[in-house]
């Protein structure tokens, strides 16, 4: 998943020359918080289009019960792997951040329940993106950012 730091509209008229205000360090602290507000999401059990996601297959519920862990709401956190592994990566020169995994493991997982499906019913548990209010969170993020540099005072 990645998402693309643009401005638009007034913001653009102001000043076009955008190099240098939208700064790694900025698109650093959007990546993260993307992160978190994908997590937190997780936790609740609710997918990127603001549904619960399905539940899990009788095994793996008996599976989770034997090792502690609540059956719902489904969360993908078993190990808590996959989502330590989940981190905001910056690209600089093209002025986005992705969300990655840094385990292939983890990230073979992700791909499982975003696009292939994952265990013998192939279920998607599609997390992997912004819902249009997380969208918006950061949108403001990044506005307040820039309404804060000399460029657009």
């Amino acid at each position: 998943m990645s998402f693309t730091a643009e401005v638009t509209g007034n913001w653009r008229r102001k000043n076009n020359a955008l190099e240098g205000v939208v700064t790694p360090e900025l698109l650093s602290e959007l990546g993260e918080v993307a992160v978190k507000m994908l997590r937190e999401r997780m936790a609740k059990g609710i997918d990127v289009e603001g549904r619960p996601f399905q539940p899990y297959s009788a095994g793996w519920k008996k599976a989770r019960v034997k090792r502690g862990k609540a059956s719902a709401p489904v969360d993908l956190n078993f190990e808590g792997n996959m989502l330590a592994s989940m981190k905001a990566i910056v690209n600089a020169a093209g002025g986005e951040v992705a969300i990655s995994f840094e385990n292939g493991k983890e990230a073979e997982k992700a791909n499982f329940h975003n696009v292939s499906g994952a265990g013998s019913s192939k279920v998607r548990r599609v997390f992997l993106g912004l819902t249009e209010s997380e969208a918006d969170v950061l949108e403001e993020l990044l506005k307040s950012r820039l309404a804060k540099t000399a460029a657009f005072s």
